[in-house]
């Protein structure tokens, strides 16, 4: 967690500071990033709605597979970024992170460039999703939550790779059965 609050505090721009903020608390892959549409953020009912990804072609598409068309919770600090960055572009900009359907490393490379100038051990922006994952498991959150938030087919895909950042909770098993008979 700390390692993410200095990244996302450290980014260079508002651009970037709210693309590192969706990306490690809403786990959505980077091509549902790059595609997300100011249409897509609903403030009010605090949902983020995914239904569309920017594919390496700069094409826009339909997700990965069916449980990937999602909606996922705009948690607090989610919403207060994308608020303030809404309130810094032209009131017609259609993309929240890009100017017009094209795919772009530009976030990749800013990533890296932070990583660097922050002494983090290198790694591809799309290990977001997994920190998301592991940060959200290992602070108690229900894996169902965590599973359907990331678009996995079952639950089955988020505990095969996420397993063991579930805690183990050392509690006395179906306690309400005692004295039953």
């Amino acid at each position: 967690l700390e390692e993410v609050k200095t990244l996302i505090e450290n980014a260079q721009s508002l651009r970037l500071k709210a693309f590192l903020t969706v990306a490690f608390l809403t786990g959505m892959r980077t091509g549902e990033q790059l595609a997300l549409t100011w249409e897509d953020i609903d403030f009010d009912e605090k949902k983020i709605v995914i239904n569309k990804s920017l594919n390496e072609l700069g094409s826009i598409t339909t997700p990965k597979n069916k449980p990937s068309i999602r909606e996922v919770d705009l948690l607090e600090p989610v919403e207060k970024i994308l608020k303030e960055l809404k309130e810094s572009e032209p009131a017609n900009k259609k993309f929240v992170f890009i100017s017009m359907p094209k795919r772009t490393t530009m976030f990749q490379i800013a990533f890296r460039k932070l990583l660097k100038a922050l002494n983090l051990k290198d790694r591809k922006l799309y290990t977001t999703r997994h920190t998301f994952a592991s940060l959200m498991l290992s602070q108690g959150e229900e894996p169902m939550w965590v599973s359907k938030t990331l678009g996995h087919k079952d639950l089955n895909t988020t505990y095969k790779t996420y397993s063991h950042y579930i805690p183990k909770q050392e509690k006395e098993r179906a306690k309400f059965l005692k004295g039953i008979l």
